[in-house]
């Protein structure tokens, strides 16, 4: 019935959390067979470190309280870890009750918007930089102001005294040359 779905489709009990069903995408995704995975259990294909959220997740999707659990991190069989969104459904079979679990591979989107945050950190920080170098700019451009002001008017002063003085040398000596 699930062969040949895209998504990776698995079914485990509720109570032993025991998996009962396992279609080729979740077998791809996972690496593992639908034998190999028959005999595994929900604690099985999760970090050891998020088992606490995976449980209560997968307990919260058994009661009806949600359907969606987003980037669920997932072991495969080579040890490396995927991740992935989980929509799940409560369904009854043979007087057992079943968690369906669609498992959506996210781990690329993932990847794309951690690079993302990077970036975006990286910018923020080169704009802090940006904004740190403008004002020091704007600092060294006030303080150049501020010393050619003082420097102008102590060139300025001499200037004056030495141009009266140059005058009075010429009417001096206009006045010398006339004698």
């Amino acid at each position: 019935m699930f062969e040949g779905a895209a998504e990776g489709i698995l079914v485990a009990d509720i109570e032993t959390k025991q998996f009962e069903y396992a279609n080729p995408a979740i077998c791809q995704m996972l690496g593992y067979n639908e034998e190999e995975l028959k005999r595994m259990d929900v604690r099985n294909i999760h970090p050891k470190e998020d088992l606490d959220y995976v449980i209560s997740e997968f307990e919260a999707q058994s009661r009806g309280e949600k359907t969606l659990s987003s980037s669920i991190p997932c072991l495969r069989k080579d040890g490396t870890t995927i991740y992935a969104d989980i929509n799940a459904a409560k369904v009854s079979m043979d007087g057992r009750e079943y968690n369906l679990g669609l498992f959506k591979d996210i781990t690329r989107r993932r990847q794309a918007e951690k690079k993302m945050e990077e970036y975006a950190e990286e910018l923020a920080a080169k704009n802090e930089q940006l904004k740190v170098e403008t004002e020091k700019a704007k600092e060294a451009d006030r303080l150049k102001s501020e010393f050619l002001a003082s420097v102008s008017h102590e060139i300025r002063t001499p200037l004056s005294i030495i141009n009266q003085i140059g005058k009075n040398l010429a009417e001096f000596s206009f006045i010398g040359s006339d004698l």
